[in-house]
């Protein structure tokens, strides 16, 4: 009797400790399924700006540009237009003396007929007479004391006057400006001359932009002029013939290069300079012990 008691005792005790330890254990709370949806990794919001209607997109040329339906006077009396123009045309240009003089084109050094960019025109008191060029383009002008080459965007309105070829008396004169306007064009073309300029609609306009000085470009494009020279000994009618559109290879690579261009050009232009004053040097100190001989000669007869 006792045993059966001791018994149930112990199973009771089974019991209460299975639902002990069932009710201890960890509860495995399922998380709430969370359907996590696929993560759509949204780009960040790139707020468009309001597309702005611009004006055509101009190319920045580094080469210096004039207008391709502009006109330019022949040598031979005939009429043509920048974008006809070819080496070894001749040309009217004027030279470091403010004259009118014959030239001819060395090279074309950018031709683009499609692309457009911005051209500052130069308008006249003589509204036959309208020039042109990139903003960045030098053309001659004056204030009626001095001659100057300033970019066309620096040219003042009734401050300057540009030179004009009189096609009457074959001469230049001084004719005042009126107006610049700054216009959308296309056709753009680059050329140099023997004298780096060149009389186009009637208005000297210089071969440079102001990538760098006149004198260093006119300076570093001495190669090609040579060139063209030897050519035309063996009477080839046109040294460079260049056909295809944008800047000739030998020219861009000059560009790409510009300012280890400028060095060596500044380098070979001091040495001659320090070249030339020793000779100078040299020269005066034989002059002078010539002199201090003829002296002591001439005290020695006395």
């Amino acid at each position: 009797m006792i045993s059966r008691h001791i018994k149930s005792m112990i199973l009771t005790m089974k019991i209460t400790s299975a639902v002990s330890t069932a009710s201890t254990a960890p509860t495995t709370t399922t998380a709430p399924t969370t359907t996590t949806a696929p993560t759509t990794t949204t780009a960040p919001t790139t707020t468009t700006a309001p597309t702005t209607t611009t004006a055509p997109t101009a190319t920045t040329t580094a080469a210096p540009c004039f207008f391709g339906d502009d006109q330019v006077r022949l040598v031979n009396g005939d009429i043509t237009t920048i974008s006809e123009l070819r080496s070894g045309m001749r040309v009217y240009s004027m030279n470091n003396r403010n004259e009118l003089m014959e030239d001819e084109v060395i090279m074309i050094l950018h031709r683009d007929p499609d692309e457009t960019d911005l051209f500052c025109v130069i308008e006249t008191s003589d509204p036959r007479y309208k020039l042109s060029v990139t903003c960045d383009h030098y053309v001659a002008v004056s204030d009626g004391s001095k001659t100057q080459y300033l970019i066309s965007d620096h040219v003042k309105s009734t401050e300057h006057f540009v030179y004009v070829h009189d096609d009457l008396n074959h001469q230049l004169e001084l004719v005042q400006v009126t107006n610049v306007t700054r216009q959308y064009k296309t056709g753009l073309y680059g050329l140099t001359t023997n004298e780096g300029t060149l009389v186009v609609n009637n208005i000297v306009a210089s071969c440079y932009s102001n990538v760098t000085t006149i004198t260093i470009a006119h300076n570093v494009l001495g190669l090609f002029r040579a060139y063209y020279r030897v050519a035309k000994w063996f009477s080839v009618e046109e040294p460079f013939k260049i056909r295809t559109n944008g800047i000739p290879e030998p020219i861009k690579s000059l560009l790409d290069n510009i300012t280890f261009v400028i060095f060596c050009h500044d380098l070979v232009v001091n040495t001659i300079f320090l070249m030339e004053l020793e000779v100078l040097i040299t020269i005066s100190y034989f002059v002078k012990i010539i002199v201090q001989k003829n002296i002591k000669t001439i005290e020695s007869i006395r």
